[in-house]
């Protein structure tokens, strides 16, 4: 009689270690030895660590879930999601898409500014960094480089591409700056010697002399 509870004690412990086990494995960061030990959605046993972890491009959303990762445009739940596949982009209103500042390019790339003579593979590209430039294409609808618009030109002293009116307004504003700069150099090199400071007192001394010429 006491044997037979013994081993109904021994039976019911060892189904429960294995529901356990079972519910542990099924968890991400759950103890595995292959694949089959891990039940939570794309997830795989990763044998180095023998834990649950979620495969490549795949991102975890909670313990019992991986997401798979997105290219840009498609559906979304998480920026993970999307950045796991594409640098720089997130979720947004569900769906992937590139970061601030940066351009799609096809489905899989988000495209940084590209500056005057920089590569380039879309438009906006250059005119992310110059509104007033464009992408000239060296094989078409593959690359090329930024270059100014038709119409404008690089300005060394505003570092971008203006229109010929605007070019020599800015030369000429720099120029009068330049002008009035050294103006005033001059004149504080000639005008602030000893004199100067003298020159209240050599005043009021010039007129009492006046007065006594004129007794």
């Amino acid at each position: 009689m006491l044997s037979s509870s013994v081993l109904k004690v021994s039976v019911l412990t060892t189904l429960i270690w294995c529901l356990l086990s079972a519910a542990e494995a099924a968890l991400l960061g759950g103890n595995c030895k292959q694949n089959s030990d891990c039940n939570a959605k794309l997830s795989e046993c990763n044998v180095h660590h023998e834990i649950c972890t979620c495969k490549p491009y795949s991102v975890e959303a909670n313990s019992t879930t991986c997401l798979p990762g997105s290219l840009l445009g498609f559906s979304c739940e998480t920026d993970a999601q999307c950045r796991i596949k594409v640098p720089t982009s997130g979720c947004v209103n569900g769906v992937c898409a590139c970061g601030d500042g940066y351009v799609a390019y096809r489905r899989h790339t988000c495209l940084a500014p590209s500056k005057l003579g920089d590569v380039c593979f879309e438009n906006e590209q250059c005119t992310l960094a110059d509104k007033a430039s464009y992408c000239k294409f060296v094989v078409p609808k593959v690359f090329g480089r930024c270059q100014c618009q038709v119409g404008k030109e690089f300005s060394d002293i505003m570092h971008k591409c203006v229109g010929t009116n605007t070019r020599e307004l800015s030369s000429f504003f720099t120029l009068t700056l330049i002008t009035n700069a050294t103006a005033g150099i001059l004149f504080y090199f000639i005008f602030s010697d000893d004199d100067l400071v003298k020159r209240p007192y050599s005043v009021e001394k010039d007129k009492s002399d006046c007065k006594s010429h004129s007794i």
